[in-house]
């Protein structure tokens, strides 16, 4: 409990071989996109790279599980002595050594007779200070709920099996189709114009290498005012393409700011709505029943006269 955010660099997936006797369940995995991805040496350094080679799986990927249940060993005994040569010197010189790794070969257990626990995390790096940890003004601070993950782990086995069995529930986002799709463009957008951005940036330092390649004794002040008129291009190009950004990035906020305010109306005033329809059509069946009974009364009258008439 008590987990919010965990950050896992480099996590391997675990594939389960099941055996009887023994409950495995993830801890930590990814949703049904996952897939597994062998990255070489170069791409480390290039997450963007990473990101375009990725290609999305059809299930989940766990990188963290839990197995409870009677374990089998896997020590097949005692090393085999020779008695001949050596060995019977070794024999006669460590008896009770023998002794010993005889009883172990005959008498190990080839399978735990109590329940046990394991948690494997398959990522070395997720406990390294640079990854949980952050350095602060204070001092060594937590960064991330690695730290509590793994000691949560470490309080789970130290604990009852039974209690070890039971799962929180986790935590799942449910958002809104329209809203997803509203960020998503917002956000493809947006990238597209931090793209053109570095772009125009790029393109810039390039034309300044160049003239500074054609600088010389004879032409570096021409030089320097040809890169200060360019640098102030650069700048009224940034400023207009950042505008552009805080203009794309408010739209998909006020999409997402206007539906909400549409559906806050419509929850708000719905029950008042469905209400006074309701009013309305019981005071007009009531209307209706109402002026049926006053059109019967005179007639059921004029029927009891005409009776004691004839009587």
């Amino acid at each position: 409990s008590g987990l919010n955010r965990s950050r896992f660099i480099f996590p391997g997936p675990i594939s389960v071989e099941k055996r009887e006797g023994v409950t495995y369940a993830p801890l930590i995995q990814t949703t049904d996109k996952g897939n597994e991805y062998t990255a070489r040496s170069f791409q480390l350094n290039n997450p963007v790279q990473l990101w375009r080679d990725f290609k999305e799986g059809s299930k989940p990927q766990a990188f963290a599980y839990k197995a409870i249940g009677r374990f089998e060993s896997s020590f097949e005994g005692a090393p085999k002595v020779k008695k001949d040569g050596k060995e019977k010197n070794k024999k006669k010189k460590g008896k009770s050594s023998l002794t010993s790794n005889e009883a172990s070969k005959n008498n190990h257990l080839e399978k735990s007779q109590e329940d046990s626990a394991i948690i494997v995390f398959n990522d070395v790096d997720f406990l390294t200070d640079q990854y949980a940890f952050q350095n602060t003004f204070l001092g060594m601070a937590v960064a991330n709920d690695n730290s509590t993950l793994f000691l949560n782990a470490l309080e789970a086995l130290a604990g009852d099996l039974n209690l070890l069995q039971v799962r929180s529930k986790g935590k799942k986002v449910r958002g809104f189709d329209v809203v997803d799709q509203i960020e998503f463009e917002a956000e493809r957008d947006s990238v597209q114009k931090v793209k053109e951005i570095n772009q125009s940036i790029a393109k810039f330092q390039a034309e300044l290498n160049q003239l500074g390649q054609k600088a010389n004794g004879n032409n570096m002040a021409l030089i320097q005012n040809e890169g200060l008129k360019k640098r102030k291009e650069l700048n009224k190009k940034i400023v207009l393409l950042k505008k552009q950004l805080r203009s794309v990035k408010r739209e998909g906020r006020e999409k997402v700011e206007s539906l909400g305010r549409l559906f806050m109306v419509l929850n708000t005033m719905l029950v008042p709505i469905l209400l006074a329809c309701a009013g309305l059509v019981y005071l007009t069946k009531r209307k209706n029943l109402t002026q049926g009974k006053r059109k019967r009364a005179p007639n059921y009258a004029k029927n009891i006269y005409h009776e004691e008439a004839n009587v």
